[in-house]
């Protein structure tokens, strides 16, 4: 099964949950792949979280605040 690492960067701004995220891995799940959001907003540590979950693929947004 793939992984799919998805990370939403960017600290200190004012924080917004990352629902393009939410959207685009609830499509990606619908065919069976395994997707992890990873929230640098949040608080998360995106290297310490990409070396846990190990992902085929890693995916930045990028919107017009960050």
């Amino acid at each position: 099964m793939k992984k799919v690492a998805l990370i939403n960067p960017g600290t200190g701004m004012a924080y917004q949950e990352p629902l393009n995220l939410g959207f685009l891995a609830s499509y990606l799940e619908m065919y069976g792949i395994d997707v992890k959001i990873i929230d640098e907003q949040a608080g998360q540590n995106v290297i310490l979280e990409i070396d846990r979950y190990n992902p085929d693929i890693v995916a930045i947004t990028s919107t017009t605040p960050t």
